[in-house]
């Protein structure tokens, strides 16, 4: 089955969603699945990728997940199919969508069609029993003979792939238990442009992989290994790993690599702390990511992380890598990125052996400022018309001033439900009408928070890098709030660098819109300006 989807808006906006379709006929089994794009128009924007699941189960129902948009075990109807074909309706938010497809062995093509408006799809079948386990088993550095570098990241059942050599970066979806296939972007999965083949004797494992044009074998790196290990926060353990040069004769500096917001593990969205951890133990660093607590190996609860729970399991991290054997106390420190660049100088106040800061993407304003800055900037960059824009800023602000007050709540529930049917709510707000909610002390804490009062405390060197095309962080009153907490002599410690054509997350980006970013292909070249200033402080020789 393919799956589908569709919303269409009043305006023309090209959107590709990424699928994951359930093939249940004579030539499936229950559980099959696809993954792919269908051609989504809104707006005259670049097309963008959005991460959906469809499932065939035994007793021949069907559902559709496309988080991202707010749907959530969707059924599908009228769903006919033969060795060959499929067909299948699909209503959301009272629009119906028809999906006719043909299948083509590992491959799905055809169209959607909303409100006499048929655009294209396309799918490539997934192995339906891959999971976490085998995909974790698969993540790692990998070299060639050349010297040329790949990093698989587990990502649940997939396995997320950046070259550091060229910074391409994709998701490869498994076919089979040894064989994956890719798309052009990271969640981007059809047209297959990319294989890769996981081999594996009693005594030796590597892949074979055809990507960027270029066929080559690698094997795991001897450079640097990956150690499990768990530590105190409280009453809560955290797991996670440490990596490090495999071999070393004398210590090495130490970097704990924090997560943006949302239910994180060690790996991260996109893989990014893995990425940034494996960059640095490369250039001879001890590198610790961990889970949050609540997620992967962790225990604790997700739902009781507030800014002060966060900074003690930031500080905790600190405090367990600079007492880790082979790491040097006195050159310990932060890579931080997006909502953990917001703690990190309380961090530093329950940590004060840290060494320096390094901040990525991160707000230097309130939560209520960067939360209503963004919902601006992200539909602004995706297209939408101003009307739109005031009216989701405009609940926005009434979301926040019950957070604040606990009062407002009437004035708060009609906006909601004024804009909760818009194609943009799930994307740009899409929070709920439960007053009892976690997020609304979440919220609270984080307007009573002012990251740049903190800064103020900080007497190490911090180095901050920004993207222009960030549209979640607010760089240039993020920019200038930092620079106001060092002024004068302590201008010294900052060095602030703005990158051009990047998103939030650092990827070479168009317009930072949310229409971009499962489309992303290429890592930009912001790890070196790390690098190089950890240099410039003496933390690196």
């Amino acid at each position: 089955m393919v799956r589908i989807f569709a919303l269409m808006t009043s305006r023309n906006v090209t959107r590709a969603l990424v699928i994951v379709a359930g093939f249940h006929a004579a030539v499936a089994v229950a559980g099959e699945r696809w993954r792919g794009t269908v051609d989504y128009a809104r707006a005259d924007q670049a097309i963008a990728a959005v991460y959906a699941r469809i499932d065939f189960e035994k007793d021949g129902k069907s559902t559709l997940n496309i988080a991202q948009i707010g749907v959530r075990d969707a059924s599908l109807r009228d769903v006919r199919r033969s060795a060959s074909q499929l067909s299948f309706n699909f209503t959301y938010q009272g629009r119906i969508a028809a999906v006719a497809a043909t299948r083509d062995g590992d491959h799905l093509s055809g169209t959607w069609e909303v409100n006499g408006v048929a655009r294209p799809l396309r799918f490539e079948r997934v192995q339906a029993d891959a999971d976490a386990a085998w995909t974790r088993s698969w993540g790692g550095l990998y070299e060639d003979e050349d010297g040329g570098a790949v990093l698989l990241t587990p990502a649940s059942w997939v396995l997320t792939a950046h070259d550091l050599s060229t910074r391409q970066v994709t998701t490869f979806f498994p076919r089979s238990r040894d064989a994956l296939f890719a798309g052009p972007g990271y969640l981007d999965p059809a047209p297959e442009t990319a294989r890769m083949r996981l081999k594996e004797t009693t005594s030796t494992r590597g892949i074979e992989l055809d990507w960027q044009g270029r066929q080559r074998v690698l094997k795991p790196s001897t450079r640097i290994i990956a150690e499990p290990v768990r530590f105190a926060s409280g009453d809560v353990a955290l797991a996670g790993l440490v990596i490090r040069p495999a071999s070393s004769s004398k210590p090495v500096p130490g970097v704990v690599v924090m997560p943006g917001s949302g239910r994180q593990t060690r790996f991260g969205q996109y893989g990014l702390p893995h990425h940034r951890a494996v960059t640095l133990a490369r250039s001879g660093m001890a590198a610790l990511i961990f889970d949050k607590r609540g997620t992967g190996e962790s225990t604790g609860r997700y739902e009781d992380l507030k800014l002060a729970t966060m900074t003690a399991d930031a500080a905790a991290a600190a405090n367990f890598l600079a007492a880790h054997t082979g790491v040097d106390r006195n050159r310990v420190g932060l890579l931080v990125h997006s909502q953990s660049g917001i703690y990190a100088p309380s961090t530093v106040r329950l940590a004060p052996h840290l060494a320096f800061v390094a901040a990525l993407s991160t707000t230097v304003v309130n939560g209520e400022i960067q939360e209503v800055m963004r919902t601006e900037m992200q539909m602004r960059a995706d297209g939408w018309p101003q009307g739109d824009i005031d009216d989701a800023v405009a609940t926005q602000i009434l979301k926040f001033h019950y957070a604040n007050h606990r009062i407002g709540w009437d004035a708060y529930v009609a906006a909601y439900h004024r804009v909760a049917k818009r194609d943009w709510f799930p994307d740009i707000i899409g929070s709920t009408i439960d007053p009892n909610r976690h997020s609304w002390d979440f919220w609270r804490d984080g307007n009573r928070y002012d990251p740049a009062e903190e800064w103020k405390k900080v007497n190490i060197p911090v180095l901050a890098i920004w993207a222009e095309h960030d549209t979640i962080s607010p760089v240039t009153l993020s920019a200038k709030a930092l620079a106001g907490a060092f002024p004068g002599e302590r201008a010294a410690l900052l060095k602030v660098i703005i990158k051009p054509g990047l998103d939030h997350n650092l990827f070479e980006s168009k317009t930072g819109g949310t229409l971009e970013e499962n489309r992303v292909q290429r890592m930009s070249s912001y790890m070196d300006h790390v690098l190089d200033w950890l240099k410039e402080r003496g933390v690196l020789p």
